[in-house]
């Protein structure tokens, strides 16, 4: 994030997984602590991106995830 948002023409926009099918409360968690770490480095993190068309019925039990991507 700190070098997106030092390069000129970019901006940092999230956060993004294709987590392993039935291990999505492993990659929460993951993004969770990787979300908490760049808001305490001063960052905003506008998009926590999660994917994977196996899990796509529980989508909904990820708390910090702001975007799920079936079919990717």
């Amino acid at each position: 994030a700190k070098v997106i948002d030092q390069a000129k023409g970019l901006a940092f926009g999230g956060l993004m997984t294709y987590p392993a099918a039935g291990r999505a409360a492993q990659a929460e968690a993951w993004l969770k602590s990787a979300h908490d770490a760049l808001a305490a480095a001063g960052f905003e993190c506008p998009r926590v991106s999660s994917g994977g068309t196996p899990d796509m019925w529980r989508s909904g039990e990820n708390s910090i995830v702001t975007e799920y991507r079936p079919g990717t």
